[in-house]
């Protein structure tokens, strides 16, 4: 994708030019298990400009990917448990908790806030 401004010509910010994701699942019947994991990638894109009399100079901001993983097990017809991990590598900006030289916080770029976990009961009332 080319996130040009049709009127300035000028590259467009906080658009990512490559995306994408992936999902693989896994359901071994037999077992009542069900496991699935899901990737999301983005590519670097534009965080920001500066112009001088140089001319403008452009912040970009890195690319990541995002990996999710969840695994539920049927413990009786109509119920089952899981388990999931949002952002299994704890995947965050880099400049998350770190200071410039003057002491002030160094820009965010990205709101993630990093590995979380959830457990629960799923019922099923149709079975």
């Amino acid at each position: 994708m080319d996130a040009i401004d049709a009127n300035t010509g000028a590259a467009l910010s906080n658009r990512n030019s490559h995306q994408g994701t992936v999902r693989v699942d896994w359901t071994p019947i037999r077992y009542g298990i069900r496991a699935n994991l899901r990737g999301a990638f983005y590519s670097s894109w534009i965080a920001g400009s500066t112009r001088s009399v140089a001319g403008t100079s452009n912040i970009y901001a890195p690319a990541f990917a995002l990996w999710d993983l969840t695994v539920s097990k049927a413990v009786t017809r109509i119920a089952e448990v899981f388990g999931a991990v949002n952002n299994l590598t704890n995947s965050q900006d880099p400049n998350t908790g770190l200071v410039s030289a003057t002491g002030a916080a160094l820009p965010i770029y990205r709101p993630e806030i990093g590995r979380t976990f959830r457990v629960g009961v799923r019922w099923n009332w149709m079975k």
